[in-house]
Order: C-alpha cells, then structure tokens, then sequence
C-alpha cells in the first residue's frame, strides 16, 4: 500500500496549476483545440459571420425605410410697446412648439439594381465562408506541420541518447582494454572524447525540441509551460494515387474557389453600375403634425396635421461620363479577376504535381532508409563484437556508429518529408477535413 508521503505528492501533482503528469496529446486532439483555440481562424470565422450579416434585403435597398421625427420646444418672450412721453408695457408670452413627422421611403424601382446587389451580398458571403475554410485548411497544415516537428525532434534525441549509450558502451570497452594491457590510452581518450562530443550534441538537440514544442504550444494557444506527450511515430497513409488527388482538386480547391468568386462579384459590380443609367422611382408615403400654442392674456391655438403621398422619379441623363468611366473600370477588373482564376489554377496545379513528385520520393526513401537502418544496426552489433575481441580500432568502430547515426536521422527525415507532403496533397486537393479530421 502507498504510504501517506506517496498519496500527499501525488494529490500535489494533479492540484498545483503547470505541475503533474504529462498527458497525451494525439494529432486529432492537437488539431481540435487548434481549431477552437487559433487566434487566425477565430479572425476569419468572425469576418465570415460578417460578410453573413451583411447579405439582407435591407441592405440592399428591397426593404422600404421608416423615419420619424418628433420636436417639442417651449419659448417664453417678452413684448414691450412704448409710447414716446406718455407709457410704456410689457407682455408675457409662453408659446409652446409641437411638431411630428412620420415618413415611409420605398425604391420600388431602380432598374432592378437592388437585386444584383443582394446576389453581389451573397457572392460575398460565399467567398467569406471560402476564405475562412483557407483559413482553416492552412491552420491544420501548420499544426500538423509544428505536431510532427516535435515528434521529429524527439526521436532525434532519441537517437543522439542511444548513441550517447553506444559510445559510453565503447569507452567502458577501451577503458577494461588499457587496464588489461590490451588497449592504448590513445583509444580511450578518443572514446571519452567523442562521449563528451555525443553528450553535447544531446543537450543542443534538447533546445532544439524545446522550441518545437513551444511552437506546437504557441498554434494551440496553450498554456506557456503545457505538458504533453506526443505520439512516438510517423505513421503515413496509404498510398493515394494522383488522378483521385486530381479529381478533388478540380472540385475542391478552395483558393480556386476564392478566386472563382472574386471573378463573379466582379461581374456582378459591372451590373450594378449599368442599371445606375435606369430610371429609379420612390413611394413616398408620411403624416405630418405641426402645432403652435402661444398662450399671455388670451389662448391662441394653430394647428395642422395630415397625411402625405407621393412619387418620386429620377433618371441620370448626363454625369459627365461617370458612369462610363466606372463601367469601363470594372470590365478591366473583372477581366483580370477572370485571368486570376486561370493563374491561380495554373499555379496549382503545378504545385500539386510537384508535391506529389516529392511525396513518391519520400516514400520511396522512407522505404531505402528502413532497410539501411536494419543494416547499419546489424553493421554496429558485429562491429562491437569485433571491437571487444580487439580486430577493428576505435576509429573504425567509430564511422559504424556514425554510419548508423546518419541512417537513422535519414529515415526520421524522410518520414517527417512525407507525412508534411501527404499533409499539403490533401490540402490541395480540398480534402484535409475527411482525412485527418
């Protein structure tokens, strides 16, 4: 049973804030607190709310407005009448103001601009909801990008504290050889120094993981000092094939997407400035009350009230080639809004064959490396057997170890290239969500 001591320490662990056991951290629990937490998605997903907002009748002028005006005001004067030689008075007056004004404004007409507008407000919408799912898609990049990071990192150290094992493994062999007579004290110089040399090498990779982890804490916004384990392999996906990589890059894509939907509202814009050489006519419709009381010797009351309605009519006939001028502009726009869509598109598409290139290649050497780690450790096993008995030098036990180092590091690179490749296809190929998600 747990002693009192044992049960006080642990109770300590899980109540101090920043203090206890570190807990795991999966890739899919990285990316949902990234995803709720990220500072630069939280921003896009409140400018889509926007843009949401804003797509209304009202602010597209279908909807009528309402406005009314009410003014009360009470004056108190004075009047003095003077009779040059003979007298002079003075009187009081309290006038008091009352006015109200209700008035019902409607565009029933205006060349049926009101109507794209609300198609231009929805274009725009799309495009915020589009812009934030880019948002969103880039954000998992990096999360996966800082999470595989700190698994890299850590397996690196991992391998520098096997080969720190290793070599205090080597210096204990060449220390027993010089005791025995069978060894220089050259070799066990050069053990412990590259001992010293391997040690060294641990503690900078150290600092290296460090700010890996503090990155992956920074994208999730946790706390400074979190603690967490990550998962201890790279583990890729099936193979997928370019053609259905493809095919959901034509359908997907959401920066194609984007661009596609700056190029409609763009056209759109140049329907909205063409019907501005439509006539627009208003409905006006509106009660008035006006109403004066002056009150001194005698009450005078002035009062008059009544309903209002009327059409309004306008047509530009002439505004100095303006609207010409604008609608010319916005073709401009729109058609280089149209050449974006096909750049965009272009650019893309080169970017996924060429990551997909890269993708096969790290595979491949994800492969070559697995086997040239198999070798290198059975290399390494032989030649410490051959070191104990004294048929090989420190040197050549050395470059072994080295040789082995440098494949296993390989095989680490390699994997991080190909899961951040495997990442970036998906992304390009609109397809992250269903497949890390």
């Amino acid at each position: 049973m747990m002693n009192k001591l044992t049960v006080l320490i642990l109770l300590c662990l899980f109540i101090i804030p920043g203090v206890g056991i570190a807990q795991h951290l999966s890739l899919q629990e990285a990316l949902q607190i990234g995803l709720e937490q990220n500072f630069g998605v939280q921003i896009a997903e409140n400018e889509a709310e926007i843009d949401r907002m804003n797509r209304t009748l009202g602010n597209a002028g279908i909807l009528p407005s309402i406005n009314v005006t009410g003014t009360g005001e009470r004056l108190f004067e004075s009047e003095t009448t003077e009779v040059t030689g003979e007298s002079r008075s003075t009187e009081d007056f309290e006038i008091s103001l009352l006015s109200l004004d209700a008035e019902l404004d409607w565009t029933i007409f205006d060349g049926f601009r009101m109507f794209t507008t609300y198609s231009k407000l929805g274009e725009m919408k799309e495009l915020g909801e589009t812009l934030s799912r880019v948002q969103m898609e880039d954000t998992i990049v990096d999360i996966v990008t800082a999470y595989y990071e700190v698994v890299r990192q850590e397996k690196l150290l991992g391998v520098l504290e096997n080969s720190v094992e290793i070599s205090e493994e080597r210096y204990e062999i060449a220390q027993t050889k010089r005791e025995l007579g069978s060894g220089s004290e050259y070799e066990e110089l050069l053990a412990q120094s590259d001992l010293n040399r391997d040690r060294a090498e641990m503690i900078r990779q150290e600092v290296i993981l460090n700010d890996a982890r503090l990155e992956l804490i920074r994208l999730l916004d946790l706390e400074r000092g979190a603690e967490f384990d990550v998962t201890e392999g790279i583990d890729l996906a099936e193979t997928v094939g370019f053609d259905e990589l493809y095919d959901h890059f034509l359908e997907n894509n959401r920066e194609i997407e984007a661009a596609e939907l700056r190029s409609s509202i763009s056209n759109l814009e140049i329907r909205e400035l063409r019907r501005e050489r439509m006539p627009e006519i208003d409905f006006n419709l509106g009660y008035s009350l006006n109403r004066e009381e002056t009150q001194n010797n005698l009450l005078y009351l002035d009062q008059t009230d009544g309903l209002f309605v009327g059409i309004t009519a306008r047509i530009n006939i002439f505004d100095g080639f303006n609207t010409n001028r604008r609608v010319q502009t916005a073709k401009i726009r729109h058609k280089n809004n149209e050449l974006r869509v096909r750049e965009e598109q272009k650019n893309l598409e080169t970017t996924l064959s060429s990551e997909y290139k890269n993708y096969e290649n790290a595979r491949q050497l994800v492969e070559l490396e697995n086997e040239n780690l198999r070798l290198a450790e059975e290399a390494l096993e032989i030649a410490l057997e051959q070191f104990q008995l004294a048929t090989i030098t420190s040197l050549e036990l050395r470059e072994t170890q080295r040789i082995l180092f440098d494949t296993e590091n390989n095989l680490i690179d390699a994997q991080f290239v190909a899961i951040i490749s495997e990442t970036e296809l998906y992304r390009l190929a609109g397809i992250l969500n269903e497949r890390l998600l």
